[in-house]
């Protein structure tokens, strides 16, 4: 670990560069419109080797590797890189099994987080060129999944878990890190601990002094057929400038991970909770409905999402707390995927894949707001959501095809705006 100045001038930094970004607020009375921001969306594609390029699988395609290390075998991931102004699309096949991108403020360069996996990789996004390849800090972990850019690109901060199959004799052994590192050089700066198992979701607070992190809380990887074991599922708040535990939330179901979040100040933070089961368990929950439902084309075979609630975690406010939200229709909230905060309409926006759907919830009290009902749109699977960066719109990516706009407030969709690329399958969605 650096020594203390590095760790304040790292402290320092973040807290004033998350100061002044206000991006998503109102503009002022009077205010000069800006002409408005097409957006730049990347998006991971995890089924490259269903693509074909050239004939052959995009997996193996030399002229797609070409920038790999030598005799790497591992998984590999596309990058995708739309141009919402014209359309235009480009693509990167890279030497990571990736989860989700995080581009840098000034959408030069991008961390693409592994996940459960040996290597995250940074590419360059004008390019879409891999420039590094990135370890985790230490022997016996692996990425987490997720990483996010200080407001003023200077660092970045990645989760990582322990390894699955290291032996261990207490929960706290299981618990992951928050590695920060210098943007610029890659180097680990600090590595913090998690307070919580196997960290996956980071998310700064808008002052850049908190991070908050969603624990799976899962110590396993169970085959096909099987729910994972978990011990503590877990959303945690790191006080940047010191490391401490400022807060700490216990999923209170016990069969449910945590896996995303989305935050503003600690009085705005969310997690999503998410449970697996098998098919009986899905058979009961479509008892006595008159409905034909249709299996899910991107889960794993032999498991099924089950409903699981939203959680709107309190602290710092007067009478803080968590409240667990769920639709009136509990089958609606199946793999809740992707958050984002919308601070002008103080409302969480949740996509939910298995049952084509996007949630508004209010941030202050977990008040089902709005349901939109996405595949009546042909947006299926829906996974990533983001706002727009003309701080109008929100933008909804489908698991397999398609990037859709709304308006937000409203929640209109615009169908005039809609792009409709093939991802191959992913996660999460991200504009510049």
């Amino acid at each position: 670990m650096q020594s203390a100045p590095s760790r304040r001038q790292f402290i320092e930094r973040a807290a004033a560069a998350g100061a002044v970004a206000a991006a998503g607020l109102p503009r002022k009375a009077g205010a000069q419109a800006a002409p408005a921001r097409t957006a730049t969306y990347l998006v991971p594609g995890y089924r490259a080797e269903i693509a074909s390029y050239r004939g052959r699988p995009a997996d193996e395609a030399p002229e797609l590797r070409a920038d790999f290390p030598r005799g790497y075998a591992g998984g590999v991931t596309f990058a995708t890189r739309l141009s919402e102004s014209d359309g235009a699309l480009a693509r990167a096949l890279l030497p990571v099994i990736g989860h989700h991108i995080a581009p840098d403020p000034q959408g030069k360069r991008a961390w693409f987080s592994g996940m459960n996996a040996a290597q995250s990789v940074t590419f360059d996004i004008p390019a879409m060129r891999l420039e590094s390849v990135v370890k985790p800090h230490a022997e016996g972990f692996v990425t987490g999944g997720h990483a996010v850019f200080t407001p003023d690109g200077r660092y970045v901060l990645a989760t990582e878990r322990r390894r699955f199959d290291a032996p261990f004799q207490s929960p706290a052994e299981r618990n992951g890190r928050l590695v920060v590192r210098d943007a610029g050089t890659l180097a680990v700066l600090e590595s913090l601990d998690c307070f919580g198992i196997a960290p996956h979701d980071v998310r700064l607070t808008r002052d850049g002094k908190h991070a908050v992190i969603a624990n799976y809380g899962s110590v396993d990887l169970p085959p096909a057929g099987s729910k994972p074991t978990i011990l503590e599922a877990s959303l945690t708040v790191l006080e940047l400038a010191s490391g401490r535990l400022a807060h700490k939330w216990i999923a209170p179901m016990r069969d449910a991970e945590l896996r995303h979040v989305a935050a503003h100040g600690l009085d705005r933070v969310m997690a999503i909770a998410f449970r697996m089961g098998g098919e009986a368990e899905e058979r009961a929950l479509a008892q006595g409905r008159e409905a034909v439902f249709e299996p899910d084309i991107l889960a794993e075979p032999g498991r099924v999402y089950l409903p699981a609630p939203v959680v709107m975690f309190g602290a710092g406010r007067p009478g803080g707390g968590a409240v667990a939200s769920m639709p009136e229709d509990p089958l609606l909230a199946r793999q809740g995927q992707s958050a984002a905060y919308d601070p002008v309409h103080d409302e969480m926006l949740v996509t939910f894949g298995t049952s084509h759907t996007l949630i508004a919830f209010a941030a202050a009290d977990g008040r089902v707001k709005d349901v939109l009902r996405l595949d009546r749109l042909g947006l299926r699977y829906p996974r990533g959501v983001v706002l727009h960066p003309d701080g109008e719109h929100f933008a909804v990516s489908g698991g397999w095809q398609g990037i859709h706009l709304f308006r937000r407030g409203t929640h209109a969709a615009v169908p005039a705006r809609a792009l409709h690329p093939v991802f191959f399958d992913h996660s999460h969605l991200s504009a510049i």
